[in-house]
Parts: C-alpha cells; sequence; structure tokens
C-alpha cells in the first residue's frame, strides 16, 4: 500500500484508469477484483477511503462530498485524467458527488448497490435497520451495530460471504469498519464509544 494526499491506495497496471472504491464498513472489499488477472490491462487504482485501514482519520466526521473531493484529489495528483469509478453503495454516491465537482475526470460509473440517499427506500431503510444500528452503535455495543446493518443491507449469510472471501480476519477488520460507518451519522447525536463488546 502506498499513501498519497493522505489516502491510503494501491495501484498496479496501465491503461485505461479504473478506481474501485469500497462501501463503508469494510475497506478491503474490492481487494478480490484487484487482484483479477483479468483486469491486468487496466489502471487498477483502489483507495481507501478516509478512516479506514491506513488513510488518514478526519478530526471530524468527513461527508460523502467531503470523500469524493479527497478521491478526486488522489486521482489528479496521481496523474489521472479520465478514471472509470466502481462503487458500492454509499461509494456509489461518491462517485456519483464526483462527477458533480469534477465531471471531466469521471469517464464512466459502474455502481453497485447504490446506497439509498433519499425518498421512501431511505425511510424504510431508517426504519428497519439504520436506526436500530445507530442505537446499538451510540451504547457502543459496535458487534450488534454491525449485525444489524449487515442484515438490513444484505441478508442473513452476510457473515459467511465475508468470512469466505476475507478470512476470520477480514470479518473481524469488517466490524471494526462499522464504527467509521456510523461516526459521522451519531456525531452530532451523541459520543460514540469505539469499544466492541
Amino acid at each position: 500500500m502506498k499513501t498519497l494526499a493522505g489516502i491510503e491506495y494501491q495501484e498496479r497496471g496501465a491503461g485505461a484508469a479504473v478506481c474501485l472504491v469500497h462501501a463503508g464498513v469494510f475497506g478491503a472489499w474490492f481487494e478480490p477484483v484487484f487482484n483479477q488477472p483479468a483486469l491486468d490491462r487496466f489502471r487498477l487504482i483502489r483507495p481507501i477511503r478516509p478512516g479506514y485501514g491506513g488513510s488518514r482519520t478526519p478530526s471530524a466526521p468527513a461527508s460523502l462530498a467531503a470523500q469524493a473531493s479527497q478521491c478526486g484529489e488522489l486521482l489528479r495528483r496521481l496523474g489521472v485524467k479520465h478514471a472509470h469509478w466502481v462503487g458500492h453503495s454509499s461509494s456509489c454516491c461518491i462517485g456519483l458527488q464526483l462527477v458533480i465537482e469534477d465531471p471531466d475526470l469521471v469517464a464512466g460509473l459502474i455502481l453497485f448497490e447504490p446506497a439509498k440517499p433519499s425518498g421512501p427506500l431511505r425511510v424504510v431503510a431508517a426504519r428497519t435497520y439504520v436506526g436500530p444500528a445507530l442505537a446499538a452503535a451510540r451504547r457502543g455495543d459496535t458487534a450488534t451495530a454491525f449485525d444489524v446493518f449487515l442484515r438490513g443491507v444484505g441478508d442473513d449469510g452476510y457473515r459467511d460471504a465475508i468470512r469466505d472471501r476475507f478470512g476470520e480476519a477480514g470479518l473481524a477488520q469488517a466490524e471494526q469498519g462499522i464504527v467509521v460507518l456510523l461516526r459521522r451519522r451519531i456525531a452530532r447525536r451523541g459520543r460514540l464509544d469505539l469499544r466492541t463488546r
């Protein structure tokens, strides 16, 4: 891993730039895609969002717009003129924000399971899993926050999917990632205890 502009990232290959940006919770999510030999003809860039892995932890919760600006800065400092953005969940919103801020930088968008930023789906998400996950995080119960959130965005088999791909250490890393994801949402509502139970 390298670090530039406070963002940890991996890079390999040459050709058209493809930026693989992970969702909230788990910074290593696109690592298996990054390592696929079938993508050798592309310049792959896999940034680790602020607060995850070795990327700088912001002093205040980072908005999706701030993260879009930071990812854009990383790409520009790497000399990228146009990149295909591959996003998952919340990083889809970051990619869309980057298109608004710097449309020439984004050559295309590939968006997997975009997060629900507004409308009726957001209301359902807030009531069924985001709200309960936030409540657990406020109590300092990271394990429950992680479980409720991942069951909401995925299904009951989420642990097996993460464990099969990344092992027990990856599952533990993902559980810690819930703190980063929820921190910005509860910053104004109360203190987040970073301990796990």
